[in-house]
Formats: structure tokens, C-alpha cells, sequence
């Protein structure tokens, strides 16, 4: 006996292509249900970790100011927010550059702290790091992604006083007193710029004096123009 089976109709492969309802069912199941009292609690906990006490500081910053990287660590697994700011504008990774302590920065680095929140009159981590001469931290910060200063390690920077004639060239390191720059270009001097103790080391610009190829360690005040594209 042969079985008649109908063709099969757009209405048909339509339904058969719809998964059932019970499976919907258990996949809405599936789904985890968060009670408002349970957000309530969490938003709770939240606020206290991030709290500021009498004197403006949350407990991640008082903790990263000391250098404390294990008590920074639990109150992040606890949830402390990585990102809020003391009083005086600092986040922890700010108040981690303050301490000194590279294992600090790494820590809060590699949780996800922003590597760019600067605040008023401290700037960024990274203008914390070369203002205060702490070069591995610095370098730590930059290699992690943290966006150059315009005076960073590899940055372009020029030193020009003698009435806009001067040199260029790439810093090659940062510290507290000096910016260490191997010059690139000699920009007009050429009868030789009057030698400045500062801002040329005592020695003239062109002419017999600095050259291109060359290192010169200046203070950063001397520098008249930073971040210069190449």
C-alpha cells in the first residue's frame, strides 16, 4: 500500500524550523534570575568598598597609595571599582605611581584600571611616572598602552631657544632631572647657536658644536615643542 505524503507547504517548513516550546521553556529556565533585593544588596556592598573616608580616600587608594598589593587585590575581587577617584581627583593607579611599587601598578594594570584618568594637578599615570623619575614604572605604563605624554621614552621633542633655531631628536630616556634626547635634526644654526649649560649641555648647536647622531641631556623645561611628528 502506498502512503500519500503531502508536499510540503511554506507553512510547514516554516513550523518545522521553529524550535518547540518546551525547549524555549527550558531555555528561559536556564537563565539566571537576579532577585532586587539581591541587586539592592550588591549595589550596597558596592557603595561601601568605594566609600570615601574623612579624609577623601577610598580603601583601593589608601591601599595602593601604601603599596599594599595584596589588600589592593581582595578589594577588587570583593568588587571595589577600579576607577573611582579620591577627593583630590586621584585613581589608584595614580596613587600606585605615587608608591613606588612596580608589583602595585602591575597589579592594578592587569585587573583593567584605566591607564589614562588624569586628575588636576597630577595628570596621568604616566606624567606621575616621568614628573617623579620612576623610568621602569613609566615604561611599564607605556609598553601596557598607556598614550605617550609627548615627551615620552620614543617620543619626538625639540629644543629650539635660540629664536626658534635649535635641534630635534627622540627621547631615548626620562628622569626626575633630565630628558636624555639623541638628536635627530639641527634646525637652522648655521653659524653655531651660543652654547647654553642648560638647554645644550654647554655646548654650541651646529656648526663644530652638537650634531645630529648625537645625545644631549636637557632639563624639560628646555624643551619648546613636544609630541613632534618625525
Amino acid at each position: 500500500m502506498l502512503l500519500f505524503t503531502p508536499e510540503p507547504t511554506k507553512a510547514n517548513v516554516e513550523r518545522l524550523r521553529r524550535p518547540p516550546l518546551t525547549l524555549i521553556f527550558v531555555a528561559l529556565l536556564s537563565i539566571p534570575f537576579v532577585a532586587p533585593a539581591q541587586k539592592a544588596t550588591e549595589a550596597k556592598r558596592d557603595a561601601i568598598l568605594d566609600a570615601r573616608d574623612a579624609h577623601g580616600l577610598t580603601r583601593l587608594v589608601i591601599a595602593a597609595s601604601s603599596g599594599d598589593t595584596a589588600t589592593m587585590n581582595a578589594l577588587v575581587a570583593q568588587g571595589a571599582g577600579l576607577d573611582v577617584t579620591a577627593k583630590d581627583g586621584r585613581t589608584a593607579l595614580i596613587a600606585a605611581v605615587q608608591s613606588g611599587k612596580v608589583e602595585t601598578v602591575e597589579a592594578l594594570v592587569a585587573a583593567g584600571a584605566n591607564l589614562d584618568l588624569a586628575a588636576r594637578g597630577t595628570g596621568t599615570p604616566l606624567n606621575e611616572a616621568e614628573n617623579h623619575g620612576e623610568t621602569q614604572i613609566a615604561a611599564l605604563l607605556l609598553a601596557s598602552g598607556a598614550h605617550p605624554t609627548g615627551k615620552s621614552v620614543g617620543d619626538t621633542v625639540c629644543v629650539r631657544p635660540w629664536g626658534g633655531e635649535g635641534f630635534c631628536g627622540r627621547v631615548t630616556s626620562f628622569s626626575i632631572r633630565s630628558v636624555a634626547i639623541k638628536v635627530a635634526q639641527v634646525v637652522g644654526c648655521r653659524d653655531g647657536c651660543q652654547a647654553k649649560q642648560e638647554c645644550s649641555a654647554g655646548r654650541t648647536v651646529g656648526g663644530n658644536g652638537i650634531q645630529p647622531g648625537e645625545q644631549v641631556a636637557v632639563p624639560s623645561w628646555c624643551l619648546t615643542q613636544t609630541g613632534v611628528k618625525p
